[in-house]
């Protein structure tokens, strides 16, 4: 007779443990998590929309310091899950110890939680009650949505993972050439908020939240019909070589890998009108390897073939260098890098970490930054907007090449990740950038994932990862400028700032009207 009373009994532990204070703080962990999920490789875009509303309903019902710790648990749960590939770039090819590279990749995680933390405290203000449907469908997204941009410059900042990414695929990636990234951000996180005011809301409340979802996605997925940018003449060729070098040995191997890029440019010269190396590919100065490249590069124009790639160049006062991109040949313009990596590319606050470099030993790491207002390189008709590495991720960055070009090339060396889903998360990263711009993407990378991505931002062909291989397709370069180009992240983020206000706006508002 005792049994049922003990399962009951076991019963209701387990729901108060789940629907009690440390149960909602798990669950907040478990949506940062969840979250990571959203992109890729995995792609589970819904989860985009049901993560961030998890946490808006675990915050509706809490105090600012519990909404702030179940921000920073969700912060934990979503980098830890997503970027713990930087252990990899510091332990397996930056040389540092394994104890050194595990603490401050753990820091950097820690430090990234703080900013869903500080979101938390600043969305949980007043009574619960006052947590409805405005509470829910403008301040929180248009909060999420500031907390999002202000990450991408802070700091140098680090737009990775921003919700709107997520959506590369669906109706809402209609808002890419109008909004940006931003704009999609904020539309995924009003979503989320209609959805959790669906859980909570009375019959009112859940039609205002599905009337407001089918407005949201239904005018994605009429802008996405729009093609925003028109085709160019000169339609052309291309291939993008990945060399699959070690990164562990790429500076002691350049004979090696110039020997590979050469040959199997030679292969492509037949079809290819335009070849592509990816970051570094000559690992050294331009300068040094001069002859040798110019000469090639003469060889390959008798078969009407040009090549561009990444590569080392020095400063005209000899002292800077920069991580560029230069089509090969005499007297050509080089692209040098603007946004540089802490730590891989320079030393931020070296009078404080100096003593790091001691720890983490990365090559060419002392680099200088490009300037903002650079030209698109010129081959022949094409006029490549070009970008190294994780600039992709830089919604500003790319507009700015955008509006020079008509063809986008972005060279990276994801090597330095591993086989992580980094590769992965930045091929969709750039995916997102041909789509806001309206411009193809040739992106040719190291160890992968090479890929020739149209002005839709859908992949016309990819190749496999650590594999030695020639990526080739045809690419067509576009004309026009889309709003987002024209405009920028100004409306979105303005919009965003807005909502935020709301409550701060209309109370003074009506403060003022009483007064008067």
């Amino acid at each position: 007779m005792m049994r049922p009373r003990t399962q009951y009994e076991r019963w209701r532990r387990l729901r108060t443990a789940v629907t009690g204070p440390g149960g909602r703080d798990a669950l907040a962990l478990l949506a940062g998590i969840a979250l990571v999920a959203a992109f890729a490789p995995f792609d589970g875009w819904p989860l985009a929309v049901l993560a961030p509303a998890a946490l808006f309903l675990l915050w509706r019902g809490c105090s600012r310091g519990r909404a702030a710790w179940r921000g920073w648990l969700f912060g934990v749960g979503l980098w830890g899950a997503g970027v713990y590939w930087i252990y990899y770039s510091l332990h397996l090819f930056g040389a540092a110890i394994a104890p050194l590279a595990g603490a401050l990749t753990v820091l950097f995680v820690l430090a990234l939680a703080l900013i869903p933390c500080a979101l938390g405290a600043l969305v949980a203000r007043g009574d619960v009650e006052d947590r409805g449907a405005v509470w829910l469908l403008l301040v929180v997204p248009g909060a999420w949505l500031v907390v999002e941009w202000v990450r991408s410059w802070l700091l140098t900042g680090f737009p990775w993972l921003l919700l709107g990414t997520s959506q590369v695929e669906t109706w809402l990636a209609g808002y890419a050439p109008v909004f940006g990234v931003y704009g999609m951000s904020l539309a995924v996180a009003v979503t989320a908020g209609a959805l959790a005011l669906a859980v909570i809301g009375r019959w009112r409340e859940r039609a205002l939240a599905l009337a407001v979802t089918a407005l949201i996605w239904g005018g994605g997925a009429m802008l996405s019909g729009i093609p925003w940018s028109r085709a160019g003449e000169f339609p052309f060729d291309a291939a993008l070589v990945q060399g699959n070098i070690d990164q562990a040995r790429k500076f002691a191997t350049l004979e090696r890998a110039l020997a590979r890029y050469e040959r199997l440019t030679r292969e492509a010269a037949d079809e290819a009108e335009l070849v592509v190396w990816p970051e570094t590919a000559v690992a050294t100065f331009y300068e040094r390897e001069a002859e040798r490249l110019n000469a090639f590069a003469r060889a390959m124009r008798r078969r009407d073939t040009a090549v561009v790639t990444g590569v080392f160049t020095r400063g005209r006062d000899g002292r800077r260098y920069y991580n560029a991109v230069r089509p090969l040949g005499v007297n050509r313009e080089a692209y040098h890098k603007q946004r540089l990596v802490p730590f891989g590319e320079y030393m931020p606050l070296r009078g404080a970490l100096e003593f790091l470099e001691r720890y983490i030993r990365i090559p060419m790491s002392d680099i200088a930054a490009g300037s903002r207002g650079q030209p698109a390189l010129a081959v022949d008709d094409i006029r490549l907007g070009a970008s190294v590495c994780y600039e992709a991720a830089y919604p500003a960055v790319m507009r700015r090449m955008a509006a020079r070009s008509n063809v986008l090339v972005n060279v990276s060396n994801d090597a330095w990740f591993g086989d992580s889903t980094a590769p992965h998360q930045h091929l969709q990263i750039a995916r997102l950038r041909a789509r806001e711009t309206a411009r193809p993407m040739l992106r040719a990378t190291n160890t992968g994932i090479s890929a020739i991505i149209d002005h839709r931002g859908r992949i016309v062909s990819r190749g496999p990862a650590f594999a030695v291989t020639v990526v080739e397709g045809r690419v067509e370069p576009r004309a026009g400028l889309t709003p987002y180009v024209r405009m920028g992240d100004g409306p979105a983020v303005g919009a965003g700032f807005l909502l935020a206000l709301l409550p701060a706006l209309t109370g003074a508002w009506r403060r003022r009207r009483s007064a008067g």
